[in-house]
């Protein structure tokens, strides 16, 4: 199927999907079936989805509490039980994130990150020793897209974006929990067995093909322009086939299961300090390095990275190496795949930018502006286009 077919059949069958939801009301009484809005979840739905392992346990009253939206919607909703639910200890406060309008069931479907992140919290999560969100449910139907994650509401913690740069500190621990994500699944068998798993390159081409990624990027690199250096504008013509160099060179190695999209916005610091890792949309297997370089790169200042990556970067070795792994790379190979991962933090923000018309405004336009800044510096001071040759 040509991409322009496999665009405009989608947007057929979510457009006629939404079309009969609005008729019909629909307001399902229980999962699997999946509510096509939050307006639209019934008492019925929530106790079907939380209560199931509590007999007895009902849902007897619940309230929107407001949320905000982006490459997803979100909402925050407090929930009173029966007194067996009462007595069961069920969550009062949950969060609740879905593809509910037309532009995000069109990218979170074409993506598979609605289905991916169900995956993640249904398969992966319990193995992961790390700081990261709790789901207590998740589902997701085709073809009409519509998906919902039912998450513990993490009411104190604190989340993190580009205009709050993180320390020192912080720093570590973040690349702490990237050595213990990507050591636990390094190497493993595990990988081949997650079918619904793309490796990073087949995510790019899928991407391309069904969001039209490069030339969206293209886009944005010009709504960017005021803030990438001269260096790299320059060689603007050479950035797209970068990125797909750097890609390639990502499946070569240790292969990894990799979050794929780790900028500051998907970070958070729980009450006692910590750093935790959420949003499971993206997730790809591949090459430690792409992670890590977006990681770094997004979430520390331009004069903090160039003052602490080759420490940090030094520290995540070592963790690895704690845990036993074998084939860790010595720094200097490390660095090379430092510098060459920059272009998928890259283009990942200009295509964030250069949104088209059958996408959602998935972040504000000033962080994307901060973190193009922040990966089109990294790229010169690297000197990342010459570390591809």
């Amino acid at each position: 199927m040509s991409s322009k077919l496999a665009i405009t059949t989608a947007a057929f069958k979510i457009g006629s999907s939404m079309m009969w939801e609005r008729i019909s009301g629909m307001r399902p009484k229980s999962v699997p079936s999946i509510p096509p809005s939050f307006d639209r979840i019934t008492r019925e739905w929530l106790t079907s989805a939380l209560c199931q392992k509590c007999p007895g346990a009902e849902v007897v009253e619940f309230n929107l509490k407001g949320g905000s939206s982006g490459s997803t919607v979100r909402e925050l909703m407090h929930i009173k039980y029966n007194e067996a639910g009462a007595r069961a200890g069920l969550p009062e406060w949950v969060f609740a994130k879905a593809a509910a309008s037309f532009k995000t069931r069109m990218l979170a479907g074409l993506a598979k990150a609605t289905h991916k992140e169900v995956y993640f919290y249904q398969a992966l999560r319990n193995e992961l020793a790390i700081e990261a969100p709790v789901a207590y449910f998740g589902g997701v139907e085709t073809p009409s897209q519509r998906s919902i994650v039912l998450f513990k509401a993490m009411t104190d913690c604190t989340f993190t974006d580009p205009t709050h740069p993180i320390d020192r500190k912080e720093a570590e621990d973040m690349v702490g929990i990237l050595a213990q994500l990507h050591g636990t699944f390094w190497n493993s068998p595990r990988l081949g067995d997650l079918r619904w798993l793309d490796s990073s390159l087949e995510y790019l081409q899928r991407c391309d093909d069904l969001l039209s990624f490069f030339e969206r990027c293209d886009v944005g690199f010009e709504r960017a322009g005021s803030v990438i250096p001269s260096q790299l504008s320059a060689r603007r013509n050479e950035i797209n086939a970068a990125t797909r160099r750097a890609t390639e060179l990502n499946m070569e190695g240790a292969i990894t299961f990799l979050h794929h999209d780790v900028h500051i916005g998907n970070w958070y610091k729980t009450a006692a300090g910590r750093m935790g890792l959420g949003d499971w949309q993206c997730l790809t297997k591949g090459n430690w390095a792409s992670d890590f370089s977006y990681a770094i790169t997004s979430a520390l200042t331009i004069e903090n990275r160039r003052a602490w990556e080759k420490e940090l970067l030094t520290l995540y070795l070592e963790q690895l190496r704690r845990m036993d792994i074998q084939d860790v790379p010595d720094f200097d190979s490390a660095w090379k795949l430092y510098r060459q991962q920059i272009f998928h933090a890259l283009s990942f923000w200009t295509f964030t930018i250069g949104f088209g018309a059958l996408q959602p405004q998935m972040q504000p336009d000033d962080f994307s502006i901060i973190n193009i800044q922040r990966f089109a510096t990294a790229a010169v001071d690297l000197d990342s286009l010459g570390s591809l040759r």
